[in-house]
């Protein structure tokens, strides 16, 4: 991978993490998101950038970890969980970064913003305003920029990431 985008990922990472901390403070009163807690976790797929990183990652991981995540593919919630914790937590996709978070998407079908929520911190009689969300265009938009340089934009799936 070209350093000057890994950079550039590495920049855009760090923004959705500041981003998302603010929000998080925000809402701290309601979240109950802690250490252990994997509910939001169902990843299958990333873009290509980001299956670059996460097989950086998992290659540095310690061997019996690394094989422990690759036993977790057949299962429901996101294979890179053992023992409920993410094995790559500080390189996790930007995704990952917003669990927990009330989030916003365009809807340029409907003209309307689509909001993505945990039900255990925003259950649905929860009104959030706009203010209240973690607007992810723009930084989706950023990250299939970036990720179109390193390859075509077709999702990799975490099981092969992990082969």
């Amino acid at each position: 991978m070209q350093p000057r985008i890994l950079a550039s990922y590495l920049r855009l990472r760090a923004e959705v993490d500041r981003a998302a901390q603010l929000l998080a403070a925000r809402h701290r009163e309601v979240l109950r998101c802690a250490p252990g807690c994997a509910d939001c976790c169902r990843l299958t797929s990333v873009l290509p950038l980001e299956a670059g990183v996460l097989a950086r990652a998992l290659a540095g991981l310690d061997p019996g970890l690394r094989a422990r995540v690759r036993e977790n593919v057949a299962g429901d919630l996101c294979p890179l969980l053992v023992d409920g914790r993410c094995a790559v937590y500080r390189e996790r996709p930007i995704i990952c970064r917003t669990h927990g978070l009330p989030i916003g998407y365009a809807d340029a079908e409907s003209s309307t913003l689509s909001v993505s929520a945990c039900p255990v911190n925003f259950p649905d009689e929860v009104q959030l305003a706009v203010s209240d969300l973690l607007l992810m265009d723009d930084y989706n938009h950023r990250l299939c920029e970036l990720s179109r340089a390193v390859g075509p934009l077709v999702r990799v799936t975490l099981a092969d990431i992990l082969r």
